[in-house]
């Protein structure tokens, strides 16, 4: 996908686009949990037409119905993962210190 910036054409047509499929995404698993969806001809013909275009980005995007048989928990986000890893190398590297300085 373009991920450079927010664009307001994109984001319009999430919720007007050509629909690709309606599908049933279970709450329960793990968020390691890999996601196999069949799209239909729609979606087919528009990926083939971006091909022959020769387009550099093709992106699909969805909506999750309230109601739908359960909560959808907030997963953690990649900035506090960052963040946890750099706290974890720091830690680490001050261990590391001491040790050498003992």
């Amino acid at each position: 996908n373009y991920n450079v910036g927010y664009s307001t054409a994109i984001y319009d047509d999430l919720g007007s686009g050509v629909n690709y499929g309606d599908f049933v995404v279970s709450v329960a698993g793990s968020h390691l949990d890999v996601l196999d969806f069949s799209l239909n001809a729609n979606a087919l013909a528009d990926l083939n037409t971006a091909i022959g275009n020769r387009d550099t980005y093709f992106s699909i995007g969805g909506t999750l119905l309230p109601g739908q048989g359960g909560v959808i928990p907030e997963p953690i986000t990649f900035v506090v993962w960052l963040l946890l890893g750099f706290c974890g190398l720091g830690i680490a590297r001050y261990r590391m210190r001491c040790r050498a300085d003992s």
